[in-house]
């Protein structure tokens, strides 16, 4: 058997990976083994003259169940396009293993690879690209009378995310940093941009079709306006993203939680560096017993919040380099996790109490009321995300 390495950092796991979950999981199986699979699809259901599926069986399998503009979806197949030829198929990724199987009936010809490692996304771009121009005719020059229009290109624009997604568990946040930036690139063209990295190349589409959009490997994804204001994009049948609102838009969301976090780091790291200093004057922050106690009251809820903040960066990415960890041994962590984010949530609305108490009574300076205005606005910017990010959770379901 193939031995099973981390995608991350190269390391072989010390176990071979499967899947319990059937059907959806659970198959492992040779390359020869998978070929005479493909041979059987692509005749009808038989192999060596004999009937492994029935053909109306094959046929309601292969039929699509959901269609949509950019292809559609039977029982377990999904449809794409390879060079302007139709396949259909189906992927499978694991916490190693990345395979592709497609077969195209009309051109008797099936494709399946499996890579694992950390290279193996990209491995799996770069040999279908190559395999349709090499092997697959070029896409027919488009003969209907459609002309692009710039216009559906700007209404197009948006963050969206995957309708695949967790939205009432901690999960969320892997939705969160997946949103893609769909962007118009000029002469009825759109760019496909992560949200979350916008500097990185992004891929070109060109509309031939109304709301229909296709790149330069043949691959198609096509615009539906649900509503005035709800708009969704399908990338093939399986998949299908949906805008989002500007308050999930990772491009919004990400700069306040980053100035949150800057606010409550500089906040705390100076606090002791201010005691100290203040230590050799001889001084206190303020003779008002009252308002020294909302000073640190103030800070402890920051360090508290950041604490949150710092667990949740080390779940993901321990979680990330090592999936084995989700699990109910994580069940204690995740707990604690969830409590320290309700009572940092809890604290934004007790740091917007004292910023208001110490306008009000007016105590310190000028500046320290602004600056517990910020810490109040940093508070409360966590506090949100803690809570429509569910980080301050109620469920170990993930």
């Amino acid at each position: 058997m193939a031995k099973s390495y981390s995608p991350h950092n190269g390391t072989p796991w010390p176990f071979f990976e499967t899947i319990s979950a059937a059907p959806a999981g659970a198959l492992s199986a040779t390359g020869i083994d998978m070929g005479r699979f493909m041979l059987a699809l692509l005749h009808g259901g038989a192999i060596d003259g004999r009937r492994v599926l029935s053909e109306e069986g094959l046929a309601a399998m292969m039929a699509p169940q959901i269609t949509t503009p950019a292809g559609s979806m039977g029982l377990v197949f999904t449809e794409r396009q390879l060079g302007g030829v139709r396949f259909v198929g189906h992927d499978g990724g694991t916490m190693s293993f990345f395979s592709v199987l497609v077969v195209s009936p009309e051109r008797g010809l099936g494709v399946f690879v499996c890579y694992d490692g950390g290279a193996a996304l990209q491995a799996l771009s770069d040999l279908f690209r190559p395999l349709a121009r090499r092997y697959l005719q070029a896409h027919p020059a488009d003969t209907s009378p459609f002309t692009a229009h710039p216009g559906d290109a700007a209404a197009t624009g948006g963050v969206y995310q995957n309708s695949r997604r967790a939205d009432s568990t901690i999960a969320r946040l892997s939705a969160l940093g997946s949103e893609l930036w769909i962007m118009p690139a000029g002469d009825a063209k759109v760019t496909i941009h992560s949200a979350a990295w916008p500097f990185l190349v992004g891929q070109s589409l060109q509309e031939v079709g109304e709301l229909l959009y296709r790149n330069a490997d043949g691959g198609e994804i096509a615009f539906e306006q649900v509503s005035k204001r709800v708009m969704k994009v399908n990338m093939g049948a399986a998949q299908q993203w949906q805008r989002v609102p500007w308050y999930l838009d990772i491009r919004i969301v990400g700069p306040a939680v980053i100035a949150s976090v800057l606010v409550s780091f500089l906040t705390v790291v100076s606090w002791p560096i201010a005691a100290i200093i203040r230590r050799w004057g001889g001084r206190l922050w303020s003779e008002d017993v009252s308002a020294r106690r909302c000073h640190l009251t103030a800070r402890l809820i920051l360090i508290l919040q950041l604490a949150v903040i710092v667990a949740v960066c080390t779940l993901f990415t321990v979680a990330t380099l090592n999936p084995t960890i989700l699990s109910d041994a994580l069940d204690p962590a995740l707990v604690a996790l969830y409590a320290c984010a309700w009572l940092g949530s809890l604290g934004g609305l007790l740091a917007l109490w004292i910023a208001w108490q110490f306008w009000w009574r007016r105590m310190s300076g000028r500046w320290a009321r602004i600056h517990h205005s910020l810490i109040a606005v940093s508070a409360l910017i966590l506090a949100w995300f803690f809570l429509t990010w569910h980080i301050a959770g109620t469920t170990l379901n993930y």
